[in-house]
């Protein structure tokens, strides 16, 4: 969690462009999830031979359909204003920190090893961002959008819907706290590769100068057990 509050504390910096994004995708994400009920309207009118009825839907469907699609389009540029820019500030605020950092800290780390971090915040930047405000924030829209419906028809069955999510939502809490541990062994198995392979090009003169090919290439063998390990 306290990885969240940070990332969320870079983000509060674009709050204005952050409530549009998410204004658009909920819009976007409403009019797609209506769509079946367009087509529940095509099927009544039909049966009532009302053609006209039929038409009207039919334009309805289709004209929902391209402006889903459009606006779909536009909250991921409006994402993207805002995810690049947080990403760069991300990391050349963690750049600086680690300039600021003591010798004995950069003794103990490997180059290879601070690249290898680097690369993968970066990515869980965009990861985290991604599966917040594009999947669960979506989800949670058409969800809404759908017990709606549901309680219009059915209050049973959106009460089951609503309980099978909750029911759903545990489950994921459960499987990310075991998927975090592991990770996390596998991100410093994943980092001592990186460290082998990085340092040994750098110092590429002084593994030729003493014959350390094998030497390394055993080195590396040896990480890839532990990454194996691991995973």
């Amino acid at each position: 969690m306290k990885y969240l509050k940070r990332f969320f504390s870079f983000l509060g910096k674009y709050k204005r462009r952050l409530v549009l994004f998410l204004f658009v995708a909920a819009i976007s994400v409403t009019i797609s999830t209506i769509r079946p009920y367009w087509l529940k309207m095509i099927l009544e009118t039909a049966q009532a031979n009302n053609y006209r009825g039929i038409l009207f839907y039919f334009l309805l469907f289709g004209f929902s359909t391209l402006t889903a699609e459009w606006i779909s389009a536009l909250s991921y540029f409006l994402g993207d204003r805002i995810m690049f820019p947080l990403a760069r500030e991300i990391r050349e605020t963690i750049f600086k920190k680690v300039l600021e950092l003591d010798f004995a800290y950069h003794v103990n780390k490997s180059t290879g090893s601070l690249i290898s971090a680097f690369k993968r915040g970066d990515g869980a930047v965009f990861n985290i961002f991604y599966d917040i405000f594009h999947e669960l924030f979506r989800i949670l829209i058409a969800l809404l959008v759908t017990l709606y419906f549901l309680a219009t028809t059915s209050s049973e069955l959106a009460i089951l819907l609503l309980i099978l999510f909750a029911l759903n939502m545990l489950i994921i809490w459960w499987l990310v706290k075991i998927n975090l541990k592991t990770r996390s062994d596998f991100n410093v198995a994943e980092d001592d590769v990186s460290a082998v392979i990085t340092d040994s090009v750098l110092n590429y003169e002084t593994v030729k100068f003493f014959a350390g090919e094998k030497k390394e290439q055993y080195r590396l063998s040896q990480k890839f057990n532990i990454w194996n390990k691991a995973l």
